[in-house]
Order: structure tokens, then sequence, then C-alpha cells
């Protein structure tokens, strides 16, 4: 009887010959939970700065406005993912003030920008809340303010903000007096007349709040946690877009941590950084 692995040999050699299945295992393999740094941007593009924001369009992050400890900003600037360098966006048209504190969303091939707080913070002047909309075209790289009738929202910062069946919603902020928890929407699609709607408080709606995140998924919008009076809490609220209910979810006792995927800059420390970090959802690094 010939011997098996003498077998394997001469049938390696003729693969038309080969009857026998050959199966390879790897794994199990554990997942590396890892950050990568990838290449700061330079002050002659961008200030440090935090308090800002960043969504994703393509294969780039926006980043807009800010605070770099001196002076508010409104400038946007560019991180190319494929090409990994940083340029300041060019713009046609006024842009928005400059801000902190505001929100900022994609919807098709724009980016909107709400509310926020400006004003000479050196000089404590001319400080105040906003709730003007600019709407910004990536394709065409132009800014352009949103014109409204009727009512509109209390003007505020420090909000939440998320895009769903076309249309914007944002939540909850600070006014300079208080802090809210009321919610708006206003439609997307162009329509010639422009009205922000209120929505209506149901069910369990999340307490007057500030400095939170949202999320969305399964049809809703997600709240966690953020600053309610003199108090932090850790509740978790969502809220149904389509019924426009509101309920409270389970209460989270243990530390939460989370991750800034794509998230430039922010503060460490008393130092405001201008490093970009990255996390691969699927690998985990």
């Amino acid at each position: 009887m010939q011997h098996p692995n003498k077998i394997i040999t001469e049938q390696l050699r003729n693969p038309s010959e080969l009857d026998i299945n050959l199966k390879m295992e790897f794994g199990p393999f554990e997942p590396v939970h890892k950050w990568k740094r990838l290449s700061e941007c330079y002050e002659f593009v961008g200030a440090r700065r935090s308090k800002h924001t960043a969504v994703a369009y393509k294969d780039a992050i926006y980043v807009f406005g800010g605070d770099n400890g001196k002076s508010m900003l409104n400038d946007l600037i560019r991180f190319d993912i494929k090409e990994k360098s940083w340029t300041r966006t060019g713009c046609m048209g006024t842009p928005p003030a400059p801000r902190y504190h505001h929100s900022a969303v994609v919807y098709k091939s724009s980016m909107f920008v709400f509310g926020g707080y400006t004003g000479d913070i050196l000089a404590n002047s001319n400080l105040t809340n906003k709730n003007d909309l600019f709407e910004y075209k990536f394709h065409s790289a132009q800014w352009v303010q949103w014109k409204f009738t009727g009512q509109e929202p209390v003007p505020r910062s420090a909000h939440g903000a998320a895009v769903f069946d076309d249309k914007l919603w944002i939540f909850a902020g600070y006014d300079g007096n208080a802090r809210l928890n009321d919610m708006w929407t206003v439609n997307l699609t162009g329509e010639k007349v422009v009205s922000w709607e209120k929505v209506p408080a149901q069910g369990r709606s999340p307490p007057t709040c500030c400095n939170f995140p949202v999320a969305v998924a399964r049809g809703s919008m997600f709240v966690f946690s953020g600053q309610s009076g003199a108090k932090i809490t850790n509740a978790l609220f969502h809220f149904h877009f389509e019924s426009r209910t509101g309920q409270s979810g389970a209460k989270i006792t243990n530390a939460l941590f989370h991750l800034h995927f794509e998230s430039r800059t922010g503060q460490s420390g008393a130092k405001i950084t201008n490093a970009l970090f990255h996390f691969h959802f699927e690998s985990r690094t």
C-alpha cells in the first residue's frame, strides 16, 4: 500500500488527478482593538480646535467651526481619506458666522449646519445663541442660508440633530438661560415655502438637557446622557420618528465609553489638539 504522503505529493504535482479534499483552517482570531493615528492638520491649513463638528461625505471628512481657545472659527477644512491629506476648502457665498456647539448633518449632497454659540469670547461681547440654518453644497462648494416662514425654534447651542425621512430633526440644547427638551423638524427637499414644525411631546421625554450625543437606528433617534441642570445623567431615551413618541430605555449604571470614529481634534487636558485618529469597524483597528 502506497504511503498517504506520497499519494498527496504526486496528486499535487498533477492537480487534474486530485481526488481528495484538502482544507486549511485558521483561527479563531481575537479582534484587535487598536486606534491608528493619521496625519495631523498643519496650522496653516486649519487651527487646533474643540467644540467643532465633523461629517463624512464620500471619501472625505469635513470639519467646520469650533473654538481654538482664543476665538470662534468658521472655516471648513477637508481630510481626504484616500490621499490622507488635509486641505482648506474654498467656498462661495457667505458662510455661517464663527461658532461652536452647533450641529452638522449630511443630507444627499449637502451639509446642513444649525444653530450654535457665536460672538467674541475674549472680549466677552456679542455672545449669543443662533437658530439659523446653512446649507453647504459639496458639488459647488457654495454656502446658502435658508429662510423660513412662521414659528422657528428658540436659538440654541449644544443640541442634538439628525436626518430621517428627508427631514432635519433638532432636539433640546441650551438657549443661554435654560436647558431645553423640545423637538423641531423641517423638510429638506427644497420646497418653495419652508416652515419649521414643532413636534408635540408624546410618551416619556428626556429631561431638559444639553451636550449629549444622538444616533439614528431602526427608525428612531437615540439620546444618551447629557447635562441636565447641575446633574450629568446616564439615561437612554429613544424617539420613534413615524409615531413621534418617546420612550425611556434601560438605565445604564456602569461606565460607558464611546469612540469618536474619524473624529478630529478636541481637548486633551488643557491642550487643544489637531490630531486625527481612525478606527475601522470591521477589523476593529
